[in-house]
């Protein structure tokens, strides 16, 4: 049985209308239409949700369903890459702060391209730390749905 008929299941036996599950949830009618149709895929948080609001487990609503388990599977990747890169910025970010504190000073070398790459090292570092933090936080935006549970961009 597919996820969408199953949600339906689960909220026709709890006694609820789209409109009142959509109110618990907390997204659309037109939304909850839309999962219960096959047209889009709740998120983990919303299936929680339906679980607690149709009073049943979440095996009962996500065991079998292959697309769901893949959408689980991929939005938890997401987030372990997000959480990943956050942590890679912070490192460039701190590692930028302790070679400007604490590096040489570039005056006291001979080498002009060694003055350069001290001089240029906390700033090549901290740019780092802003591309790191701006695909982690940028792919966060990008991945979100809208309440329809379509991708923001795809509108």
């Amino acid at each position: 049985m597919q996820i969408g008929q199953k949600l339906q299941d689960a909220r026709k036996a709890r006694g609820l209308t789209q409109e009142a599950a959509a109110e618990l949830v907390g997204v659309s009618r037109q939304t909850i239409s839309n999962w219960e149709r096959g047209k889009t895929l709740p998120d983990v948080l919303s299936v929680i949700r339906m679980s607690e609001a149709y009073d049943c487990s979440l095996d009962t609503l996500l065991k079998g369903d292959a697309q769901m388990e893949e959408k689980i599977r991929r939005d938890t990747d997401v987030t372990r890459r997000l959480k990943i890169m956050t942590y890679v910025a912070y490192a460039a970010f701190g590692l930028s702060a302790v070679v400007a504190w604490l590096g040489p000073d570039a005056n006291s070398l001979a080498s002009p391209v060694a003055q350069f790459m001290v001089a240029a090292a906390p700033w090549v570092l901290a740019a780092l730390g802003i591309s790191c933090w701006a695909v982690a936080h940028g792919t966060k935006e990008d991945d979100a749905s809208n309440d329809d549970g379509t991708p923001s961009g795809a509108n």
